[in-house]
């Protein structure tokens, strides 16, 4: 089992992958209703997401 319980790390990266996603939607929905601390703490956690799907695969933040 690798790290986090998750079993490989394609799910590790798939879940970051969907948790930055959701985090820029939902940050655009805060500042949107005007909830800036909101968005901003979601903006947070798609960065973290990001670093993460960076630190697990390189290459994947690369653009061409």
């Amino acid at each position: 089992m690798a790290r986090d319980g998750f079993e490989d790390d394609t799910s590790r990266a798939a879940t970051a992958r969907y948790l930055a996603d959701i985090s820029s939607e939902l940050s655009s929905l805060a500042h949107r209703a005007g909830l800036d601390v909101v968005a901003h703490l979601f903006e947070m956690a798609r960065a973290e997401a990001e670093e993460n799907i960076l630190a697990d695969d390189p290459i994947a933040g690369r653009s061409n």
